[in-house]
């Protein structure tokens, strides 16, 4: 069974046939969320059920219960929505989440993230597990860009809705994807394939990151103190600094549930060498790290 989430946008809608018409409409279930941010949400919501009555595709969706006027913020967001994507994956005994995300929203998300500042990992985008992109992935015999997923639905005949927000330039991704839009495929092709290769990398550093880890702890170096992490302080003096970097950045993520730019962990790693014994270092969300003589705690 697919699980194919659904806007009624173009994108999800050319995927949406596509799936029928590979797997059959009895292999496929639609899941359409309403976040109620706009007054065309619940038009949408309308037209995609409508649109699975009269075919006969069995359809999940969901409203969310709040204000028009509330601001939404996007992380927020996308947690409602794939928590519901889940609990349809879970009901119906599916591996996976099917999304209509194309080569054009991959080179977005890419510059955004180079944008703000993230690193290397901005390159290893949409690669989250359980969720499954067709259209980046070759499912259909190919990447899509959006001038494909376009002439698709022309060719084929897919209705659609136009969501509005997508040509208002208070979002970031609206400006940025006028530009990824007129790049050359060639171009396009290029970054698909170093995304590919990142994700590679870094499936083979967090395996790295683990047995460092693991030694260390089986090691008896890392002691676990009153529900707190003692660490030791030499261990980082001694790695190389891109290795100690990624390590602090799994101890934070799991110990604090923060996450870090990467100058804020290359700070936190200057300040674990080099801080007096006292001093306290801030991490994102208010979270605190004590330094020891020897130990900071985590």
């Amino acid at each position: 069974m697919k699980i194919v989430t659904v806007s009624g946008g173009v994108d999800s809608m050319v995927l949406l046939d596509m799936c029928v018409k590979k797997f059959g409409r009895d292999n496929v279930v639609v899941a359409h969320f309403d976040h109620c941010t706009r007054p065309s949400s619940e038009t949408d919501r309308m037209f995609v059920q409508k649109f699975c009555l009269d075919r006969g595709i069995k359809c999940e969706s969901k409203r969310t219960k709040r204000e028009m006027s509330e601001h939404l913020p996007e992380k927020e967001a996308r947690n409602m929505r794939y928590n519901f994507f889940a609990q349809v994956r879970e009901k119906y005994g599916a591996n996976e989440i099917w999304v209509a995300h194309h080569l054009d929203d991959l080179v977005e998300s890419v510059a955004i993230n180079l944008l703000r500042g993230t690193g290397w990992r901005g390159l290893s985008v949409m690669n989250s597990s359980g969720v499954k992109r067709p259209l980046i992935d070759g499912e259909f015999g190919r990447v899509y860009d959006k001038r494909d997923i376009l002439k698709y639905a022309a060719d084929n005949g897919v209705c659609y809705r136009q969501d509005p927000t997508n040509t208002e330039d208070i979002y970031l991704r609206n400006r940025v994807r006028r530009v990824t839009f007129e790049l050359p495929r060639e171009v396009k092709d290029e970054l698909w394939v170093l995304r590919s290769k990142q994700c590679k990398l870094r499936v083979e550093v967090a395996e790295a990151v683990d047995t460092v880890i693991g030694l260390l702890v089986g090691n008896g170096e890392w002691r676990e103190v009153e529900g707190t992490l003692a660490v030791p302080r030499g261990v980082f003096g001694e790695m190389d600094d891109a290795v100690a970097m990624e390590v602090i950045e799994v101890l934070v993520k799991e110990r604090l549930g923060a996450k870090c730019t990467r100058p804020q962990l290359r700070d936190f790693l200057g300040a674990i060498r080099e801080y007096a014994p006292g001093k306290v270092f801030n991490l994102p969300r208010g979270k605190l790290v004590r330094m020891g003589r020897e130990f900071f705690v985590i």
